[in-house]
């Protein structure tokens, strides 16, 4: 499979999965996939619906205020060191 970036958000619910929202320009660009890149994708995105796959554990997580890449914070942290300083 090529590279492609997931661009979208994943809400935990109360059955342990995840609701999953593609934003709309990710949404074109999987209609428009290679067939097996996109079962591939959607593979994976049930698996997160399913809680089988932890999406905090994807990717670069992102600071809830500014949008930023966290960097090297604790796992329990959810905002990026800047934010942090300016909150004190």
């Amino acid at each position: 499979m090529s590279e492609k970036k997931f661009r979208g958000s994943a809400t935990k619910n109360e059955k342990g999965g995840w609701h999953v929202e593609l934003d709309a320009s990710f949404k074109k660009e999987l209609e428009n996939m290679d067939p097996e890149d996109r079962a591939e994708i959607e593979e994976i995105i049930q698996s997160i619906r399913e809680g089988k796959i932890d999406p905090l554990t994807l990717g670069n997580r992102m600071c809830s205020y500014c949008g930023n890449a966290i960097g090297d914070v604790p796992d329990d942290v959810m905002m990026c060191r800047l934010c942090a300083q300016e909150l004190r």
